[in-house]
């Protein structure tokens, strides 16, 4: 028997909800997680997206702050890439690589080598 989630009292309706997070278009959440570290998270998620790019709009964020491993795995060297900023300048365009919208701590660090952040 499975269980539906409770909602929490007060708590606004899923649309409202997915509205404030900046959640509307999303259909599907996969999460990838594990608590050990070197077991290849990073891998199994970039290769999942890229899968799914062929039949999907996907997009993979990397939320590892200390050891952000998307640009190393997504870009191709020698391939050019930029961080831009939405056109009323309050949020962060994700970067397309392969047909995947990625965001990363990695793509905005100083000195991640990347065009036009900042």
């Amino acid at each position: 028997r499975v269980r539906q989630p409770t909602r929490l009292a007060g708590a606004a309706p899923e649309s409202k909800a997915a509205e404030q997070d900046g959640l509307e278009g999303v259909k599907h959440i996969i999460a990838v997680s594990s608590c050990k570290g070197g077991v290849g998270k990073s891998t199994v998620a970039a290769n999942l997206a890229l899968a799914l790019s062929e039949t999907s709009r996907v997009g993979l964020l990397d939320a590892d702050i200390y050891g952000p491993s998307l640009p190393t795995m997504m870009v191709q060297s020698n391939e050019e890439w930029a961080v831009t900023r939405s056109s009323d300048q309050t949020m962060i365009n994700p970067v397309v690589l392969h047909g995947v919208r990625c965001m990363s701590y990695g793509f905005v660090a100083p000195g991640t080598g990347g065009k036009g952040h900042g």
